[in-house]
């Protein structure tokens, strides 16, 4: 009777066992993979049910209630992952011999590529001078157009500035544009017979607003030269008026002082007159009521007056 527990088992996954890996599985199992293998989602599940299958078969041969074979399942689920290794290392090898052609198979195709660009821009440069000598053309022909228009732009430009673009537009030479020259001759003419009229208006416009800057200078001139020699004038005005108070206030301090002059002068004479009266009086009290003569009484009061009689004054 044939023993099957230990039986060697070899399973193809591919088109031809031989063109891929062998691998052996427990010592005794080979899974064999070729490269078919990974272009195939269901020959890779049954790869992959077939290694669980003889994984579990070894399984069974473990006594789950016995500690020291429970250790033989870290034996079994270490084959299983280093089968793992072994197949993905293999899936591997063939994404870099793949990724390698790839290279080549793009390198190809870019010498492809950049050479037939090459012949096409050889074979058409001709059409392509053509066409870009087309497009230079009618640039050109569009920027003098727009040139003979552009001082439209400008509201309100200085005659300087309408002198440049006439000198611009001057310059075009409508042979120079072909079948365009009609179009451009209407465009020149009507932009410098319209930069002509701006131009004359503008000087008008910049010679008048010179003569009222002018006029303006001149009258803020007069102005200002009027208002000095009002001022000038307002100078003398008050230096006259001042003068004028000078002599009134001098002529009044005079005036003022000869009054007082002739005032104390008159006080002086009054006083004079009265003490003469009160001597006088005293002298006929000392004739009357001392017996002395007019000369002895008058030299007695000469005397009380000078102080020189103590305990004696006269009080007028």
């Amino acid at each position: 009777m044939e023993n099957t527990e230990n039986k060697t088992e070899l399973t193809t996954y591919g088109d031809n066992a031989m063109s891929g890996d062998l691998f052996r599985i427990f010592g005794k199992n080979i899974v064999s993979v070729s490269s078919a293998l990974f272009v195939d989602e269901n020959k890779v599940k049954a790869l992959i049910d077939n290694i669980a299958d003889i994984a579990k078969e070894q399984e069974k041969a473990v006594d789950l209630d016995n500690p020291k074979e429970l250790k033989k399942l870290s034996k079994i689920s270490r084959e299983v992952a280093s089968l793992k290794v072994k197949i993905d290392d293999f899936g591997k090898s063939l994404v870099e011999d793949a990724k390698k052609q790839i290279k080549v198979v793009d390198n190809n195709r870019k010498l492809v590529r950049d050479n037939l660009d090459a012949l096409r821009d050889k074979i058409r440069q001709p059409l392509t001078d053509f066409e870009n000598a087309e497009k230079a053309r009618i640039q050109a022909k569009d920027n003098a157009v727009r040139l003979c228009s552009k001082h439209k732009e400008f509201l309100t430009p200085s005659a300087d500035e309408l002198k440049g673009f006439l000198s611009e537009v001057e310059q075009l030479n409508p042979a120079d544009f072909g079948e365009f020259a009609e179009q451009i001759t209407v465009e020149r003419q009507t932009a410098i017979d319209a930069l002509k009229m701006r131009i004359e208006k503008q000087e008008e416009i910049d010679r008048q607003a010179e003569e009222n800057a002018r006029l303006k200078a001149e009258a803020e001139k007069a102005r200002i030269e009027q208002e000095k020699q009002a001022y000038a004038e307002e100078q003398a005005r008050k230096a006259v008026e001042m003068e004028r108070q000078r002599k009134e206030q001098e002529e009044r301090q005079k005036a003022e002082e000869q009054a007082r002059i002739q005032a104390e002068e008159e006080r002086r004479k009054a006083n004079i007159e009265h003490r003469k009266t009160i001597n006088n009086k005293i002298v006929a009290d000392l004739m009357t009521h001392c017996g002395v003569n007019e000369e002895t009484a008058k030299n007695i009061v000469t005397h009380i007056v000078k102080g020189n009689i103590a305990n004696v004054c006269v009080n007028y």
